[in-house]
């Protein structure tokens, strides 16, 4: 990251931060979605199927945000 002009040390550590929640919280997603996707796959493969239903609708309703 290069530091933007006029841009004081303490409002570049606040964009990084920012940025690293970002970054955290795509990673979770994405990691949700994995799992997610694997649960529907064939039973047999790695963990699919094992998800309570109440997990699965969880996971749905926290990643897209809808009940």
């Amino acid at each position: 990251m290069r530091a933007r002009t006029g841009e004081s040390p303490q409002e570049r550590l606040k964009r990084m931060k920012a940025q690293m929640k970002s970054e955290v919280l795509s990673i979770l997603s994405s990691m949700a979605d994995l799992s997610n996707a694997i649960h529907w796959l064939p039973p047999g493969f790695l963990w699919a199927g094992r998800f309570p239903p109440w997990l699965v609708g969880a996971g749905a309703q926290g990643v897209y945000g809808k009940a």
